[in-house]
């Protein structure tokens, strides 16, 4: 990997990109060459926001605004966090649908902080660097190659997509702490997934973000951290080193990829997991084509072969995704505008219908503990107290499915019974659906 300078070297020429600047996202974004012509090369208006991106963009906002309360050691109340909850899904309006998930992230942050926190912490920090390719006269000779580093600034450009050609790379890291005496960088970065199995766009984004650190900071060691931020997981993945060999690779890999962009003449679509994340479903090539396969009568349900089953598979894929959009956009316009009556079709009425009456464990609890506080202040008692003195496993009790008072009715403990039933909270779930009549 070559070092980061702070001047262009002589003798060098800049490489300029017609798609740039690069990052990480954008790499991603290519896997699929149809989201990547219509978002970066034509630059259509974004369709709409995704549930999952905007959850992810919420979520992040608040936990920098926590993490920076952490690092300067300030106290961090449960009004302000409401507060920083609610100006992020203002500004996030797609992730109003999970405004308890983002609350809930942002409460197990605050008790459970990064612990690579330390004065040194900028949160949300951009990097970028310039290419420079040496230049020779010898064909046979491969040319060197150099990165220069560019200042970017919030005020400048906080993703740095108007700098135009002379950006090479950028990236946005969510948390960079320096270790001074050490000689380590530490990059943590949020991830919002509900699911912390091995993902190799995360670790892609990882290496990515290591390249950059160790290119504004030579002579460091850089190390990465994912802290999955959803409230069922709230943990930090054990630290990744990032050795001299590691980054070489990671450069070259940066360099093929986006050269092979810069070099791409078709732009076909190839339905994946990125489809979540997609903001053009409505205008996707392979929508499009089963869309018109269907209005000519053509659709294809024949499966002879392998290739029929990806080809099944993909258009699964784009049509779910879609019918998601569809019903996530009709759910939210009857909720505001006419959450009684929906919307009936022949035979079918689209709306709220609630379902059976169900205990509401965690207001339950909080009941138990409030009454419980009032009454001997000094000795509060809770759910999984009352559980064990009956002999009941909270753990086990939280594991059970379905109605989980019908189990504990099943363990014929009528004690226990009767003295959870003056706390018990009772509500009824809505679900939302296409509901014959």
């Amino acid at each position: 990997m070559r070092p980061a300078l702070d001047v262009a070297p002589s003798g060098y020429r800049q490489i300029k990109l017609k798609y740039g600047p690069y990052s990480a996202s954008r790499l991603i974004v290519a896997r699929c060459p149809a989201r990547f012509h219509s978002k970066y090369i034509l630059r259509d208006t974004i369709v709409s926001d995704t549930l999952a991106s905007a959850r992810g963009s919420a979520i992040h906002e608040v936990l920098q605004k926590i993490s920076e309360a952490h690092a300067k050691k300030e106290a961090i109340g449960g009004t302000q966090v409401n507060r920083w909850v609610e100006e992020a899904v203002g500004k996030y309006p797609a992730s109003y649908e999970q405004i308890k998930l983002i609350k809930d992230a942002a409460s197990a942050y605050v008790g459970n902080p990064s612990p690579h926190l330390n004065e040194t912490t900028r949160c949300e920090k951009t990097l970028a660097v310039s290419l420079f390719e040496e230049e020779t006269f010898t064909d046979d000779v491969a040319p060197n190659f150099a990165y220069v580093k560019v200042p970017v600034t919030d005020e400048v450009n906080p993703w740095g997509r108007e700098l135009g050609s002379s950006i090479y790379f950028t990236a946005k890291l969510d948390q960079v702490s320096f270790d001074r005496d050490n000689r380590i960088i530490t990059v943590v970065d949020h991830k919002s997934t509900p699911s912390a199995n091995q993902n190799s766009d995360h670790i892609f984004q990882m290496g990515c973000y290591a390249l950059l650190a160790a290119l504004h900071s030579p002579g460091y060691h850089v190390r990465t951290v994912i802290h999955y931020a959803h409230p069922r997981l709230n943990f930090f993945a054990p630290p990744v080193y990032w050795n001299d060999e590691d980054l070489a690779e990671m450069e070259e890999e940066l360099r093929m990829r986006i050269h092979a962009i810069e070099s791409f003449r078709d732009y076909p679509a190839i339905p994946g997991a990125h489809c979540d994340y997609c903001h053009m479903v409505q205008l996707c090539p392979e929508n499009r084509k089963i869309q018109e396969q269907n209005a000519r009568g053509e659709i294809n349900l024949n499966i002879n072969s392998m290739d029929d089953r990806i080809r099944l598979a993909r258009q699964l894929r784009v049509t779910g995704v879609l019918y998601d959009q569809i019903n996530r956009k009709l759910k939210d316009d009857i909720e505001t505008n006419c959450p009684d009556s929906g919307v009936a079709l022949e035979g079918l009425w689209f709306g709220f219908k609630p379902g059976e009456e169900k205990v509401d464990w965690v207001a339950t609890d909080r009941k138990i503990r409030e009454e419980s506080r009032r009454s001997n202040p000094e000795q509060v008692q809770s759910l999984d107290a009352i559980l064990r003195k009956y002999g009941v496993d909270p753990e086990v009790f939280k594991e059970w499915r379905g109605e989980k008072l019908k189990a504990l009715f099943k363990l014929n403990k009528p004690e226990l019974i009767e003295e959870l039933r003056g706390f018990l909270v009772k509500d009824r779930d809505t679900r939302f659906g296409a509901h014959k009549i």
